[in-house]
Formats: C-alpha cells, structure tokens, sequence
C-alpha cells in the first residue's frame, strides 16, 4: 500500500512538472493598446500579469525631398527582453516605392523585403532572426516615394513580432497608421 502511495505521489509530481513545464515554453500574446501622439502612434504591449513588455512605434521622420517621405519603425522591450523575429506589412494609401533604408548597427542577419502577393501596393518586410539586433531596441527606417505628386499620404503598418525573455516567449500583432506630410 505505501508504495502504490508513493507511486501516486510521483506521478502527481511529475504531472505537476510537465504543467509548469508546458506553461513556461508556450507563446504568451501580448495584449496591445494603442496610443497616439503628434506625428507618432505606438502600440504599448502588456502581459497577463499587467506588466508592460514591448512597445511598437510608427513615427514619421518627415520630408526628405520632391514627393520623398520618410517614416520610422521603433521596437523596444524592457530588460532581459529579446526581440526573437519580425514581420511588417507596409501598405501606403497611394501606388508608391517603399524603401528601406540600410540600418545601424552590427551586421545585421538576413533580411526579406519583397511586393507582397496579395496586395501588390504593399510591401513585406520579414527578419525571422533578429540575433544581436534583437537584445536592444530595433529602429528600421523607410522612404517613401508616390509614383504621382502627393502634398501627403497615409502609411499602414501591421506588424508581428516575437519576443523572448529567459524561457519564457511572447507574441505581439498591432496595425498602425500613420499620414506623411510634406512640412
């Protein structure tokens, strides 16, 4: 009897590990809300514990020159966080060229920008490793160019990232829109 006991013992244990276990290596989705501000919108992240993980930012950087824009995708964690991927859609209001300009920073790892097959005026911007980039705050800047003169126009950014910090992994997806000006 006391080791059909023990028996049961263990197995309530071990079932109680593999739980906690399952739990810690799964994704957790990020709760978004949005905040908007002059010439920027950002999306704060939140885990289920309240706690603010990530924000993603969309921010206009201005007009560079005739019917050129610029904008900024601004990515940060709080410490300990690590950006793991990141995937953007880009969809102007209008036929454009959208560009993304050669970032800062250590050599990056492999990046994808490609017209996407569902919307041939978007384009898809796509890192599935974001490696060192990804254990600070990541900024990507972009031009903008309308294939016709436009005094302004309107940028849509959806955006999924993952993120990581110990064992444990979050997952965040917001759409951001923001209009371009000439100033």
């Amino acid at each position: 009897m006391k080791r059909i006991l023990k028996l049961l013992a263990l197995l309530i244990l071990l079932f109680a590990i593999c739980t906690l276990g399952v739990k810690a290596f799964s994704v957790e989705n990020l709760r978004g809300e949005k905040i908007a501000e002059t010439d920027e919108v950002h999306s704060n992240f939140y885990n289920s514990k309240g706690k603010r993980v990530a924000t993603f930012s969309l921010m206009e950087q201005g007009y560079y020159a005739e019917d050129v824009f610029s904008f900024r995708i601004h990515v940060w964690h709080r410490e300990g966080g690590k950006t793991k991927s990141l995937r953007l859609v880009i969809t102007p209001n209008v036929s454009a060229e959208v560009y993304l300009k050669t970032p800062d920073g250590y050599p990056w790892n492999p990046i994808k920008l490609q017209r996407s097959k569902e919307d041939l005026n978007s384009v898809v911007l796509e890192i599935p490793d974001l490696g060192f980039q990804g254990v600070g705050s990541t900024r990507l800047d972009f031009v903008v160019i309308p294939l016709k003169r436009a005094d302004a126009i309107s940028i849509t950014v959806k955006a999924e990232f993952e993120l990581s910090e110990g064992i444990k992994r979050y997952k965040g997806e917001t759409v951001l829109n923001t209009q371009l000006k000439k100033k």
